[in-house]
């Protein structure tokens, strides 16, 4: 058990918050939290202080080799070892919102960077929307980079990995044992996880640092404590909710899909003015981002999220911009029969 484990430990036990350690060591809730995931050490007078707190000593907080913390019996043990096809489709899960993600927001700031080169009157505009919509997409790509670079690295080592659970009554300990024989050991409280996606075989939860974890559901006795609290967990508190950042988005593609008709009537009437044509090919290009919206409410759709106010929204908007789009051609067909 590393010192940042133990003063996690010792945290949890006394019930505090890592703000209200932080408050008796007169340090930050973040240089708490820092020390719980091993970034940082205490300084030796923080340890002086953390097992006056804890009524320990410092040898046991920072000797690994120390005994056991804990003497109790486990409630469950369990134990789960993944294969590569098992683990790509979890890696699929966690990209679908990316990709998708990224080529609508691509395709968006194409068109308003478009827009801004050919009507300067707007190029402030453009280019300040084009700016913000610029570091959402510089995100997800970050996100999409990140994912793939920790898949890669893990790649070689999962099916040689495996998660050995000890479980108790408010928390449970995760041995991680590698090919190369090293382990690392962490402590995990119930109170700790933030979100618990279903998905299928499995459950896939996080904790407070952002690590994440499987279980697979078929090894786990659905009538003990650790089934019950992650089936409860999802039940309660996620299952048909939709998480912030798709909420976000899904927001964000709504109102660009309503504007769209009004930034296409501008450009339009601009190239008009300046060309003396009829560029009704405007209409067809930002009909792309109501189109994105009703791909999203699709995939929404799929997870079993509210989704009407994207597909609609889009729906309406696409019609109303092709329609725009094709006028001329439609007058001509009229006039001819």
């Amino acid at each position: 058990m590393t010192t940042g484990e133990k003063i996690r430990f010792f945290r949890k036990k006394l019930n505090l918050s890592q703000e209200e350690l932080g408050k008796k060591l007169l340090v930050s809730r973040q240089t708490i939290s820092l020390w719980e995931m091993d970034k940082t050490i205490p300084t030796i007078e923080n340890l002086s202080c953390l097992k006056d707190i804890f009524s320990t000593t410092i040898d046991n907080l920072i000797n690994n080799d120390i005994e056991e913390i804990e003497t109790e019996e486990p409630l469950e043990t369990y134990t789960f070892q993944y294969t590569l096809s098992e683990f790509s489709e979890v890696k699929k899960d966690s990209i679908k919102i990316q990709i998708p993600g990224i080529i609508i927001l691509t395709s968006v700031i194409a068109v308003l960077i478009f827009a801004g080169i050919n009507l300067p009157d707007i190029a402030i505009f453009t280019g300040i929307v084009s700016g913000v919509f610029g570091l959402i997409d510089f995100i997800f790509i970050h996100s999409f980079i990140l994912t793939n670079k920790a898949w890669i690295k893990k790649k070689e080592a999962i099916p040689h990995t495996s998660y050995n659970y000890l479980i108790y009554d408010d928390y449970f300990k995760v041995t991680i044992n590698k090919a190369d024989n090293s382990s690392k050991t962490m402590i995990i409280y119930y109170s700790d996880i933030i979100e618990v996606k279903d998905l299928g075989e499995f459950y896939l939860y996080t904790t407070d640092d952002y690590s994440s974890f499987l279980i697979r559901k078929e090894q786990l006795d659905k009538h003990k404590s650790f089934y019950n609290f992650f089936y409860e967990k999802y039940e309660k508190e996620f299952k048909g909710k939709v998480p912030l950042s798709v909420r976000s988005f899904s927001i964000l593609l709504c109102a660009l899909s309503f504007f769209s008709i009004w930034i296409a009537i501008i450009c339009y009437d601009y190239l008009l003015s300046v060309f003396q044509h009829n560029p009704t090919w405007v209409f067809a290009m930002f009909s792309l981002i109501p189109l994105g919206s009703i791909a999203f409410g699709i995939y929404m759709k799929k997870k079993g999220w509210k989704h009407r106010k994207n597909i609609i929204t889009g729906i309406i908007m696409f019609l109303i911009l092709i329609l725009s789009a094709l006028a001329p051609f439609l007058s001509f067909v009229t006039i001819n029969t």
